[in-house]
């Protein structure tokens, strides 16, 4: 049977998640974090998507992205290559890293965008990454910890785009943040 079709237009959003082979950790250190942040960047320099929001767990990934191009499947072919190459030449290993394909969700409501966000955010705590919502709360706003991030200002840089369209990233990572927030506090 053939694969489906992936969904791909100009200005779509996108929720993305990777997963590793059988549920393995594709992030074993921060050395790893860091170095997929960076095929990150790469990817958002070459290809001039949005990030506005991303988590990084151990086993898998979620990234919610904003395509002004019909890119999405080359931005993730270089992330998902990039990181799998680096790793097996680090572990000395060799095949795939991620299980199957990546997901990709077209995010069409505002309603699921914030119920998004705040799954993302509070993923590391499900997960006892951090030890509660304070701790990612400071985590996703002063990045410091690999595993429960908002857009970071090192991977948003100027790619040329008009000042309206850096306003409107800057506004949708803020009003993320705060009802993720706000709605979060309200959990039993």
């Amino acid at each position: 049977m053939a694969r489906a079709l992936r969904i791909q237009y100009e200005g779509a959003m996108y929720h993305v998640t990777a997963r590793g082979n059988d549920g393995r950790k594709i992030f074993l250190g921060k050395r790893d974090y860091d170095k997929f942040k960076e095929y990150l960047g790469e990817a958002k320099e070459k290809y001039r998507f949005l990030l506005n929001a991303y988590v990084l767990m151990t086993n898998h990934y979620h990234l919610v992205v904003e395509t002004p191009q019909k890119n999405l499947s080359r931005i993730m072919h270089y992330l998902n290559s990039s990181y799998t190459t680096y790793t097996n030449i680090k572990r000395n290993r060799s095949g795939h890293l991620f299980q199957g394909r990546y997901k990709a969700i077209v995010v069409d409501k505002d309603s699921y965008l914030l119920e998004l966000s705040r799954y993302l955010h509070l993923n590391p705590v499900r997960a006892k990454m951090v030890e509660n919502r304070k701790n990612t709360l400071i985590a996703a706003t002063n990045h410091s910890y690999p595993a429960a991030r908002r857009v970071s200002s090192t991977l948003a840089p100027s790619l040329g785009c008009s000042q309206k369209v850096k306003n409107r990233q800057d506004d949708v990572t803020r009003l993320l943040l705060k009802a993720t927030w706000e709605k979060s506090l309200k959990i039993p």
